[in-house]
Formats: structure tokens, sequence, C-alpha cells
């Protein structure tokens, strides 16, 4: 995947199980907004985020694509992530389950849209903070792991300033970013 120097925005796609807050994450980054009442995605919703480069005087346009989690919408939801060129893995870590379901999508983006950077996004980390088998997962599977609130907030800045850096960085190759593990500095509990 290239994106050409004067390309308008950069297409990033949200996948996951379903009530993994892939909504809540998006909802955050272009609105700084969260609600605990979401209505169930039956294809996709669309959002729109500028981000200024902290360390550059460039912005980076991102259309942030959030698709339906429920296995009955895969096959239209593979229609959003079809060039993507960042792909956000979204699990819950609170629930083991999710991120299983989470390693199946990356394994469906390995074979589908290998030349997307992959970010593997552990949600709701005010219930739990740590999961060491989705840290060991990304690191042997070359993701970028990060670990956030959608309800506070935590994590969600730091997340998309570096989907914007990667897209600045990469503009002129479709080469994966290396791997990148953010978590806070204390951890409450774990929960993986």
């Amino acid at each position: 995947m290239f994106i050409a120097p004067n390309e308008q925005s950069v297409k990033i796609v949200a996948l996951g199980a379903t009530a993994v807050g892939k909504s809540s994450i998006l909802l955050r980054a272009a609105r700084n907004e969260y609600t605990d009442v979401h209505q169930l995605n039956i294809g996709a919703i669309y959002y729109r985020k500028t981000v200024k480069l902290q360390k550059a005087e460039e912005d980076i346009k991102l259309e942030l694509w959030d698709t339906a989690g429920q296995e009955r919408y895969n096959s239209v939801t593979q229609l959003y992530y079809r060039n993507a060129y960042v792909i956000l893995i979204v699990f819950s870590m609170d629930d083991v389950d999710s991120l299983q379901k989470a390693i199946e999508w990356n394994n469906v983006q390995v074979e589908q849209n290998s030349a997307a950077t992959r970010c593997l996004v552990g949600n709701k980390s005010d219930i739990c903070w740590k999961c060491p088998q989705a840290e060991q997962y990304a690191q042997d599977n070359n993701l970028s792991y990060f670990v956030v609130s959608a309800k506070q907030g935590n994590g969600v800045d730091q997340l998309f300033q570096y989907i914007a850096q990667c897209c600045s960085n990469l503009k002129l190759r479709a080469q994966p970013a290396k791997v990148s593990i953010v978590t806070p500095k204390e951890y409450k509990k774990f929960c993986c």
C-alpha cells in the first residue's frame, strides 16, 4: 500500500469482537466523547480525525472506520478493511475470549491485508491494566500493542499520535511499523 504525498487522508479500521469498545475508542478519538449507550453496528460507522504531529509541522487526516463485531457481518466487514493503512485489532482487557477473537482477526489480516500496519489494542484499562498473553502475542507477531481506556480517555491520544506518526513515516513504502508496547506504569491487576 502506498500513500501519495498529496493524498488527503489515511484509512484506519477497527476490528474486534462485539462490545470490546471499538466504537468507544473511535468516538473518543474523533470527538473526545464517551457514552455508555451503544447500538450494535450492522455495517460500519465513519469518523474523521486530524492529528497534528507533535514533533513536526504536519497534519495527518485519518478516516476512522468502526466495523460490526458480530460474526454474521464478517463478509460486509471485509469490504471496510480492504485498502486500510492501519488496522486496530481491539479486545477487552477484562475478557480473555475477546483476545482470542482479536487473534483470529489478526490471522485474517495477515492473509488478506498483509501490507497494513496492525496494532493490537487492549481497551477498558480502567477495569484491568495488564494482559501478559496480549503483550506476548504482540511481541511474537510483530504488532504494536496499546492499552487504552475509551471511558477515561487514557492512552487514546497516544495511540492516534503513534498511528499518525506511522502514516507520516511510511508515506512512500508499505512496511509494517516496528513493535512498540505502550502500557501504564502501574498495573492494578492481571486479567487475561
